[in-house]
């Protein structure tokens, strides 16, 4: 992700818009809720 002035990474994916594997990714690390494997 490009650098942005926001510290929270879901503030700064409405702005960045990454693709959707890169969402599935920084959410994973930022909020493992159910671990499937």
């Amino acid at each position: 992700m490009g650098k942005t002035r926001h510290k929270n990474p879901r503030t700064a994916m409405r702005y960045v818009k990454p693709g959707a594997e890169a969402i599935a990714k920084v959410t994973e690390v930022l909020a493992p809720r159910h671990r499937t494997h």
